[in-house]
């Protein structure tokens, strides 16, 4: 899998590449049109690293909009229902 993959280094793949999008070199703009295309294409992978782990943790949100979350239950069950999607490999991606 392209995102546990790692460098030379011991680093983590996918954090080369987002590393590399912060220069404003050719080499920024590839690295960014990488990730757009791996986007468009619907990698879930890509998504589950760059999106969706940041958002299950709710540390997106204040307080005020935690405290409108009703039944924290349900939306504990909706969280694990997400991460059961979640490929086993993928479980073990370093944070």
């Amino acid at each position: 899998m392209l995102l546990l993959e790692k460098d030379d280094e011991r680093r983590v793949l996918i954090d080369v590449i987002v590393g590399r999008i912060a220069n404003g070199d050719k080499l920024g703009v590839v690295s960014l049109s990488l990730l757009d295309s791996l986007l468009q294409i619907g990698c879930e992978d890509l998504m589950l690293v760059l999106i969706l782990r940041h958002l299950l943790s709710m540390q997106n949100m204040t307080r005020a909009q935690l405290s409108k979350v009703r039944d924290r239950a349900q939306a504990v069950a909706s969280a694990e229902k997400l991460l059961d999607c979640v490929p086993i490999c993928m479980l073990s991606f370093p944070e």
